[in-house]
């Protein structure tokens, strides 16, 4: 279903009806950017009849909405999640789970006058993986749809190879180890159709909005302007953040396949946010330089695994399309480069110390002129 902005569901109605928006996301199709320009625009958006609460003291992601039906299904969060909120001992859990129907509808009704026009809008990229079960989606729509008149349900999806190169480089931040090779063989990868058709059979297919995100099909090839122009609102109008290239040039990429496997092994050694920082440098280094690309046989593979899901997704969900995303060629065959990893190691290495050792030195004579100065005071 690929609606115009005119056509859209989304678009402002001056009915009175109560509405409600979830953005399920996908990982890795631009919801934190969404998030982060709903979080930035809090009170203009307002003005334009479209509500983004504050749920759980979340800067922007809502992830207590997953964290709720995971913990009310009798399911453990993860241990990212639990941190965030924080969540991380029983007895804020079991408080958690008995107090959040109600903060929800307070937060709601904080942002929105429920009996006027408008549209509230919820999102938080974990509930696309979190919620899988019948009594997970049972719980979940019991805790929104009573408080609405109509809920409709947005999820955008990516090209698998697009996605799958940014997913890889999100899981070496985190610090695994694998190649993209054995990485790619994750069957948990290609699961887009098995979300999709989850979330149909339980919210139903006809309030379930699938758009795609590619250039060549978002509205002025761009997702903030087909995302907000849903609601009626102009991009033009709104504070948006420039966004990042998630892909690493490929030097960094044995780098930090190495330095996952060997961080682990310095165990009380490794200071706290260490990892961390060097995260940091690697993604400041990578302004301006080539990006990861998939190989010939890596995108071959991709394609190969992925067909009968793209397949099945065409004609359930976009059967007016003759291909789910553009025709794109193969890469081209790559040359063996001459250097081997422990060289593009041992490079990124030091880029990663001169970086360090820059910062120490503008912050050490940063210190000296702040103690000459107070020396100069001290002096009269």
């Amino acid at each position: 279903m690929t609606e115009t902005a005119a056509q859209s569901p989304f678009a402002p109605r001056s009915d009175g009806t109560r509405r409600c928006v979830v953005h399920i996301g996908l990982s890795k199709t631009g919801t934190t950017a969404i998030q982060s320009v709903l979080h930035a625009n809090w009170g203009l958006l307002k003005t334009r009849g479209l509500f983004f609460p504050n749920l759980y003291g979340e800067r922007y992601a809502q992830i207590s909405l997953s964290a709720y039906v995971q913990l009310a299904s009798g399911d453990d969060l993860p241990q990212y999640i639990a941190r965030r909120l924080p969540l991380e001992t029983p007895e804020k859990r079991a408080a958690f789970v008995q107090g959040f129907p109600a903060r929800l509808h307070n937060a709601i009704n904080e942002v929105a006058n429920l009996q006027g026009p408008g549209t509230v809008l919820l999102s938080c990229e974990d509930l696309s993986l979190s919620v899988r079960t019948d009594e997970q989606f049972r719980i979940l729509r019991e805790l929104i749809e009573p408080r609405f008149d109509e809920v409709t349900y947005l999820v955008y999806i990516r090209r698998q190879e697009d996605r799958i190169l940014s997913r890889y480089s999100q899981t070496l931040r985190g610090g695994v180890s694998h190649t993209l090779d054995e990485f790619m063989t994750n069957p948990a990868l290609y699961d887009t159709r098995t979300v999709l058709d989850r979330w149909a059979a339980h919210v139903g297919r006809d309030r379930l909005h699938v758009r795609l995100f590619d250039r060549s099909t978002l509205d002025g090839g761009d997702l903030m302007q087909d995302f907000f122009g849903l609601f009626g609102v102009n991009p033009s109008e709104l504070s948006i953040s420039e966004r990042s290239n998630e892909a690493y040039w490929p030097e960094a990429v044995p780098f930090l396949v190495r330095m996952n496997q060997l961080l682990p092994e310095l165990g009380d050694r490794l200071p706290a946010g260490f990892r961390a920082r060097l995260v940091q440098a690697l993604d400041g280094a990578a302004a301006g330089r080539e990006k990861l690309r998939l190989t010939l046989e890596q995108a071959q593979e991709i394609r190969r695994r992925n067909a009968p899901h793209e397949k099945a997704i065409l004609e359930t969900y976009f059967p007016e399309r003759e291909t789910l995303f553009p025709e794109r060629p193969l890469p081209a065959p790559q040359a063996q480069e001459a250097d081997d990893e422990a060289d593009a190691v041992a490079r990124v290495a030091i880029e990663v110390l001169l970086d360090w050792w820059d910062e120490m030195t503008v912050a050490k004579r940063t210190e000296a002129a702040a103690r000459q100065e107070v020396d100069h005071i001290e002096t009269f």
